[in-house]
């Protein structure tokens, strides 16, 4: 449903297909680290929904998104049954400015969850799951290019120190 009305409400269907090539089994891991940026969703929804059933994988993402409306959807559809699990944490940053937002975002989010503004502080965001975890920790991410490059420079700044083992995996988005 489309309308001109500032207050409408649209629809959206999203097709998700795949894994193709191959595939990333991260179930050795205690605890899992999704940073995901935009789209990059796709990852933490496949992942998640494959490792949580297995009760053996602890798994937190984080996802930084220009609209928190996004997330509204994402949560009610994809992630629902993940919400509903012990071992499952979602941290949504919205990276849009306010100011921009009150101007494009149609009507207000019911993100039933904290979202946090700006970017995500990816080293710390590593360190405290490298705290928490409690035996081996995968990192994966995927989202734009420089996301995927503050991510890899904060797991060698990480892997210098003292602490569990860490592995990075880069799920790249690409044609």
């Amino acid at each position: 449903m489309t309308s001109s009305s500032p207050n409408a409400s649209s629809s959206l269907t999203v097709f998700l297909e795949g894994p193709y090539g191959n595939a990333l089994d991260l179930r050795s891991f205690s605890d899992v680290l999704i940073i995901a940026g935009g789209s990059g969703i796709t990852a933490a929804i496949s992942h998640s929904n494959f490792l949580l059933p297995t009760r053996n994988t602890s798994v937190q993402v984080v996802w930084a998104v220009q609209n928190s409306a996004l997330v509204d959807n994402v949560c009610a559809n994809e992630l629902k049954e993940a919400l509903s699990d012990a071992n499952f944490e979602l941290v949504v940053y919205e990276t849009r400015k306010a100011s921009e937002d009150t101007e494009k975002r149609a009507a207000p989010s019911t993100v039933s969850r904290p979202v946090l503004h700006g970017r995500p502080d990816i080293e710390a965001t590593i360190r405290e799951a490298r705290a928490k975890c409690t035996k081996h920790l995968a990192v994966v991410t995927c989202g734009p290019p420089r996301m995927a490059d503050a991510c890899r420079a904060a797991i060698v700044e990480v892997l210098g120190e003292s602490g569990p083992g860490v592995e990075f995996y880069n799920e790249a988005l690409g044609w």
